[in-house]
């Protein structure tokens, strides 16, 4: 099951979440977009994007994202075989 996208206002801090945003180049005199960005992290108590690799210097702020959902639940463990 795909989480739902939500609006950035509602999303968590200091909870590990992810955030989207599209991308946008111009074509001609036209701005369109290029691609959807989505990285997994959490805003920290600065109020800085911390992504889950503990990297915060990755060119977005937390306030450059458009929407967030939440991190997918983790599936179960598969039995150790011999």
């Amino acid at each position: 099951m795909t989480p739902e996208w939500q609006p950035i206002s509602t999303a968590p801090e200091g909870e590990p979440h992810v955030r989207g945003m599209w991308v946008f180049t111009w074509k001609g005199d036209r701005r369109v977009p290029s691609y959807f960005c989505a990285d997994a992290g959490y805003v920290n108590e600065d109020g800085i994007f911390v992504h889950m690799n503990g990297d915060d210097d990755h060119g977005w702020s937390a306030d450059d994202y458009d929407v967030w959902a939440p991190l997918p639940t983790i599936p179960d463990r598969p039995e150790i075989t011999a």
